[in-house]
């Protein structure tokens, strides 16, 4: 694999990433919907919501990452 595609697919990668995160629930009042996986299971982005410390440093380091 030459470094340009491998270059090139890490910044395809690092693109969905952050469509992802982009689509992150905005905070609401109620609770987040419960998940039949035990919390203990869960990554931390799983109670990610747009705007919150967590969702920031994520974005940062993506776009950071892109360029």
């Amino acid at each position: 694999m030459s470094l340009k595609l491998a270059v090139d697919e890490a910044s395809y990668g690092l693109q969905q990433v952050a469509l992802l995160l982009d689509c992150a629930p905005e905070k609401t009042d109620t609770d987040m919907p419960s998940s039949p996986v035990p919390a203990s299971s869960l990554s931390p982005m799983s109670s990610v919501v747009h705007g919150d410390a967590t969702w920031t440093t994520a974005v940062t380091t993506v776009q950071v990452g892109c360029l």
